[in-house]
């Protein structure tokens, strides 16, 4: 609650709406809670009114962890594992990858691959998501290549 006190002191201050989260312990578990405070005028006693907003963002807080998790997890392996989703863009660079492409993971996440990495028409490329999308797997090889511009060879599956 302390914490609280602070964010709606600070709307008050700068007049502007602060967004903040925070977790609780419940008899079911942790939550997770998104909020959002902002002073919203005084009233008769000219004790300052505000309003706030807040949301349940447990479930998304549990996939984030879910996801760091995987992570680590993803890093102990010995093989290059990128992980990108049907837009082209990078959500996962393990360290393997890193020391194979040259690139690191700050460099690579969120970037589309084919910036990074490609050498495959635009239609290998489609070739390969409809496969993926009717199968939920591919498997075969390509060439990369790394930062420094070399070929390397990849197999995907």
């Amino acid at each position: 609650m302390s914490q609280w006190i602070h964010h709606y002191r600070q709307a008050e201050r700068t007049q502007s709406p602060i967004k903040f989260e925070y977790s609780d312990k419940t008899p079911q578990g942790q939550i997770w809670v998104s909020a959002i405070v902002s002073a919203i005028g005084v009233n008769s006693g000219r004790r300052p009114q505000f309003a706030y907003v807040a949301e349940d963002i447990t479930e998304c807080k549990q996939v984030e962890q879910k996801i760091r998790e995987q992570a680590v997890l993803l890093n102990i392996v010995t093989d290059a594992i990128v992980v990108q989703d049907l837009s082209n863009k990078i959500l996962l660079w393990n360290k393997d990858a890193e020391k194979l492409y040259g690139w690191k993971s700050e460099e690579a996440i969120g970037r589309q691959l084919d910036e990074l990495l490609s050498t495959e028409s635009l239609s290998q490329n489609l070739e390969i998501y409809q496969t993926v999308l009717k199968d939920g797997a591919w498997q075969g090889e390509l060439q990369k290549t790394s930062k420094s511009i070399k070929l390397v060879p990849q197999l995907s599956i």
